[in-house]
């Protein structure tokens, strides 16, 4: 896994995914599709289950968006 940097916890950036986009680690799902999913009003457990993800994984997406979104 060379390249890939770590953002935040849960939250990275792998130039060999997602055009090293920030995204969940270990998973091809946007760290801000979650996070806009979540504070736009979307149900945290249909995000979870949409995206295959955990509440841990959720949390994460949401504490990186409140860090002001590192990259």
């Amino acid at each position: 896994m060379s390249g890939v940097r770590v953002l935040s916890p849960g939250i990275v950036s792998d130039p060999e995914r997602l055009c090293g986009q920030p995204s969940i680690g270990g998973r091809r799902v946007f760290a801000s599709t979650v996070a806009n999913a979540v504070l736009g009003g979307g149900d945290r457990d249909e995000v979870a289950e949409g995206y295959s993800l955990t509440q841990q994984q959720i949390d994460d997406a949401l504490a990186w968006h409140e860090a002001g979104r590192p990259e």
